[in-house]
């Protein structure tokens, strides 16, 4: 008989263990954390992570997602879609740093960065095109995204086409500017209007930084402004030595 009551009460002293340990197993320890907390975690995850997965988990983690300082930073390649890439340079308004590579929709992700990114101080494309029939970025855009982002002090296109004349003249009337540093590159076919618009700015104002430099066949041209200051006559000889190596528009 007192063998029966033992093996009863171990019986019930494993079913409350089981219970306790059922009970724990459906406690969100997440939720003892202070958003600070999880912010700073998903920081740690990649964008893709965090807008395909951890914002479906709950409606807290949902809205911790859409924190501005977790879209500071954003590089993408072919692999996210468009619309996705939309979605978040719109809800980025902190946005300072981004990246794009192999994408072919660039005309209407400079369109959004001009509207959304005001605060941006970097972009990066690399091997880009404006959209799937044109490897060209249409001049209208990319001028917009340089007068829309008065922040802008990095800018680096490479392998990239850009099919305006106007875009060469702002960028250099941009890097002679003394509100701060700025370091912009172009890597690029870039045709003799467009050189000449450049060169015409440096002679305007002896502030322009300039650096040609000759690259492969497939990709023209090196445009760096942010390096050593370059005189008129500087100028002219580097000119000369590109005079009629290029199309005319």
């Amino acid at each position: 008989m007192g063998s029966r009551n033992r093996k009863t009460k171990l019986s019930m002293e494993n079913d409350k263990d089981s219970v306790e340990r059922k009970r724990q197993c459906r406690i969100d320890y997440t939720s003892l954390l202070p958003n600070e907390i999880m912010i700073k975690i998903f920081s740690l995850l990649p964008h893709e992570d965090l807008f395909r997965n951890i914002r479906c988990v709950n409606k807290r983690w949902y809205n911790l997602t859409k924190a501005p300082t977790l879209w500071r930073i954003i590089s993408a390649d072919r692999k996210v879609p468009s619309s996705i890439l939309r979605k978040w340079i719109r809800h980025s308004p902190l946005l300072k740093e981004i990246s794009f590579f192999n994408r072919d929709d660039m005309d209407v992700l400079i369109e959004y960065i001009s509207k959304y990114s005001s605060h941006l101080q970097s972009i990066i494309i690399e091997n880009c095109w404006g959209n799937s029939k044109n490897n060209y970025i249409k001049g209208r855009r990319a001028c917009g995204m340089l007068k829309k982002c008065p922040k802008l002090c990095i800018l680096n296109f490479t392998q990239t086409c850009i099919n305006s004349t106007k875009f060469f003249r702002i960028l250099a009337t941009r890097a002679g500017e003394d509100v701060e540093p700025k370091k912009y590159t172009y890597i690029g076919p870039i045709t003799q209007k467009q050189m000449e618009a450049l060169l015409d700015s440096i002679h305007r104002d002896n502030k322009h930084d300039l650096v040609v430099s000759s690259s492969s066949q497939h990709f023209g041209h090196i445009v760096d402004a942010g390096s050593p200051r370059v005189t008129p006559s500087v100028s002219d000889f580097i000119w000369n030595n590109l005079n009629g190596r290029y199309p005319n528009e």
